[in-house]
């Protein structure tokens, strides 16, 4: 059977509420010293060990299960890094840095591997082939770029999929393309694929989702569903069937950062009032629509605002970053909060 990917890809128009100028994207900030510190990227390690934070500073690696142990810090250049990704081995680290620069480095050894070939300006995806062979980034203008790891040198073919004044990316394990298109179609989504040889796309399908700009789009392990959500409207978050577009439910829940369980039972979202919410997938399928009182589990801990929430591979543990600047670790089986990552000490060095 072959591997291939899954692509997201969002295109925003109305770049001044983005904040195009700073470069922030699904970011946590806080201000140090008079100087704006970031997270904009926050990965789990495949075997769950790690979680890694791009960050102002660099990229930092956590340990979860030890809370009070010291990160390891990867860094380029002292500048920012906005998307980080490992490798489906965990052997090796992918960061994209706010300069365009793409590095990838040895965890065994610590040691940098290489680095890539830079993008073009702002890249807000970044992710390794399921072979471990292929790195895969997309950027605000449209762009697709792909690079060998093992031979960075060689050059593959650049994709412009659309011509856009900003985009956003995710990705699993289908060369399948979901774009929110600005201006005239700004709340449609439209799904491409990349075949596996990387030289060609064909458009497949798009539907309408939303009445404002789409923020987040998500696709379920069996790739048969597609969350979806737009925080500036009251449309709430909405399930879609991926083949024929149609709209199976809707959740009534303003969110910015939606996250699939990995069995796909579940969807974690950000919430108002600081809160952490988990949503089961069926009963939203059966019901058609869910809202307050229906949440599978409300996680309260933070103190400001939650920005990203990400299951561990497992499914077991979700990890979640708030403006409280703090990384927390929660037990989906139990419910309760597992770890406090205090991350205030990232945002300078000394």
């Amino acid at each position: 059977m072959k591997q291939v990917f899954m692509i997201f890809i969002m295109a925003f128009a109305l770049l001044s509420q983005y904040g195009l100028d700073t470069g922030e994207l699904n970011s946590v900030s806080a201000t140090t010293s008079g100087r704006v510190m970031r997270l904009a990227d926050l990965v789990w390690s495949p075997n769950g060990d790690e979680i890694a934070v791009a960050s102002t500073t660099g990229v930092w690696l956590y340990r979860p299960d030890h809370p009070a142990s010291q990160p390891r810090l990867f860094q380029h250049q002292d500048t920012t890094a906005e998307k980080v990704s490992y490798s489906p081995d965990g052997n090796l680290l992918a960061a994209v840095f706010f300069d365009g620069a793409v590095v990838v480095w040895d965890l065994n050894t610590s040691q940098q591997m290489a680095r890539l070939k830079e993008t073009t300006y702002l890249t807000t995806f970044l992710g390794f082939s399921p072979d471990g062979e292929t790195l895969l980034a997309g950027t605000w203008t449209g762009s697709l770029h792909l690079w060998d790891v093992s031979n960075p040198d060689q050059i593959r073919p650049e994709f412009a999929i659309l011509s856009v004044d900003r985009m956003v990316m995710n990705m699993n394990t289908d060369w399948t393309i979901g774009v929110s298109l600005p201006h005239s179609d700004l709340d449609s989504i439209h799904l491409w694929r990349l075949n596996d040889q990387f030289d060609q796309i064909a458009e497949l399908n798009q539907f309408e989702a939303h009445s404002n700009i789409v923020d987040n789009v998500e696709f379920d392990a069996s790739h048969s569903l597609i969350a979806t959500a737009s925080y500036r409207t009251d449309d709430g978050i909405r399930l879609w069937d991926d083949q024929t577009g149609e709209r199976l439910a809707t959740i009534d829940e303003w969110s910015e950062s939606i996250q699939f369980s990995p069995d796909g039972k579940l969807l974690a979202t950000d919430a108002v009032n600081h809160l952490v919410k988990l949503w089961s997938v069926d009963q939203a399928l059966e019901e058609g629509t869910l809202g307050a009182g229906d949440e599978l589990a409300i996680l309260q801990g933070h103190t400001d605002d939650v920005q990203v929430v990400a299951f561990s591979p497992d499914g077991h543990y979700l990890a979640s970053v708030g403006y409280d600047w703090t990384l927390r670790i929660w037990n989906v089986d139990t419910q309760l909060e597992e770890s406090v990552i205090d991350l205030s000490d990232i945002t300078h060095l000394d």
